[in-house]
């Protein structure tokens, strides 16, 4: 019948079973220390890279003249950050206004919003350039506080708001009416490109801002214009990784952004002439560069290209209109046409499509001046 041939198939059945249940656990066990190990591995690494990542945010270069505090003494400058001191808010940062020294100095606080990479750079950007700027029409880097739970720089306070503010007080170009006259515009103009001409020429490594707009110019009780927000600037000839062209993210805001960067380009002083062209156009029009009306291939330059010089007092401000008539005299209202015409003849040029057709500061500031001259201001 053959049953003893059963049994033995039985018995080498079995021991199969056993060989092959060791290698099971062999190889189990095999995958159980490489992950172990892998796991260790992976732990420490990650533990030194944090130990760099804290010993570098943490850290800042000290600066003559600057100041270091601490988180304490900016939460009690501050009133703990109280909404009442909130000047403004950014995507990576708030600012507040701070009593230090028992009252008798105010300064601006920048605090870093959360720990992302793109806040915390900005912020470190930020204090890399202003601590190699220093002019009277940019705001100027007094101190900061850094430690691994709290970031911020402390800056110069500039009480009179910024030029947004004052060419729509309503935060509306169809709300309420701006009270900047022209004397106050074209002189504004002034002292933001002579903020311009330094960061181009007068510092010791040239620096592109990157992001300039009525709400980054700052204006004291003189009606002194004052550049600020550096966040997303640029020192040209940095030797860090960090990169110059802007096809990693869009460097600037909508409606002041130069053409080029769109596709691109390299971060040039050419980009910040543009800006300065767009925000001179706003001045005189009173128009943001995103309102509605420019849409279908017509933007603020061609807009107001069509009416130069002819018809330039259609795209003028009504402010601006209403102030010379005030004066009683047809006179006042020509000189502000002659006024508006020589603006727009510099707007025009630093907002050319091709950034090799505009001009340097070292241009503009020399035919602001006359046109201020001119005018008699």
């Amino acid at each position: 019948m053959g049953l003893p041939s059963c049994e033995i198939q039985h018995q080498k059945h079995k021991k199969n079973n056993k060989i092959l249940l060791h290698v099971i656990l062999a190889v189990l066990l095999s995958c159980f220390v490489f992950l172990s190990v892998a796991f260790v591995v992976w732990y420490f690494f990650l533990k030194e890279k944090y130990k760099k990542q804290v010993v570098m945010q943490t850290t800042l270069p000290t600066i003559p003249g600057s100041r270091i505090y601490t988180e304490r003494e900016l939460e009690v400058a501050t009133d703990e950050f109280n909404e009442a001191n909130l000047l403004g808010r950014g995507s990576f940062g708030s600012v507040y206004k701070a009593t230090m020294d028992d009252g008798s100095t105010t300064v601006a606080v920048k605090v870093l919003h959360e720990e992302s990479g793109r806040s915390y750079k900005s912020l470190k950007r930020e204090f890399k350039i202003l601590s190699q700027i220093r002019h009277r029409n940019l705001v100027g880097l007094l101190g900061s506080a850094w430690n691994p739970q709290f970031k911020a720089l402390v800056l110069d306070f500039i009480p009179n708001g910024n030029l947004e503010q004052h060419l729509y007080p309503g935060g509306s170009e169809e709300e309420e009416t701006s009270e900047l006259t022209m004397k106050e515009r074209l002189s504004i103009a002034i002292d933001a490109a002579n903020g311009l001409q330094y960061l181009q020429e007068g510092c010791p490594t040239q620096v592109v801002h990157c992001d300039l707009k009525p709400q980054n110019v700052l204006l004291d009780d003189d009606m002194v214009a004052h550049i600020a927000d550096f966040g997303i600037g640029k020192l040209l000839l940095d030797t860090t990784n960090e990169q110059t062209s802007t096809t990693a993210f869009l460097r600037g805001s909508v409606g002041y952004i130069p053409p080029e960067y769109g596709q691109g380009a390299e971060v040039t002083a050419k980009g910040d002439m543009y800006s300065f062209g767009v925000v001179l156009l706003e001045m005189i029009t009173r128009k943001r560069p995103t309102n509605g009306m420019f849409s279908d291939g017509l933007d603020m330059r061609k807009w107001v290209f069509s009416c130069h010089p002819n018809k330039i007092l259609e795209v003028v401000d009504e402010t601006l209109k209403r102030q010379a008539r005030l004066g009683g005299s047809v006179g006042n209202v020509e000189r502000l046409e002659k006024c508006c015409n020589q603006l727009v003849c510099v707007a025009l040029k630093c907002t050319a499509d091709n950034p090799q057709e505009r001009p340097l500061m070292s241009s503009v500031v020399p035919m602001l001046l006359n046109i201020w001259k001119d005018m008699g201001f």
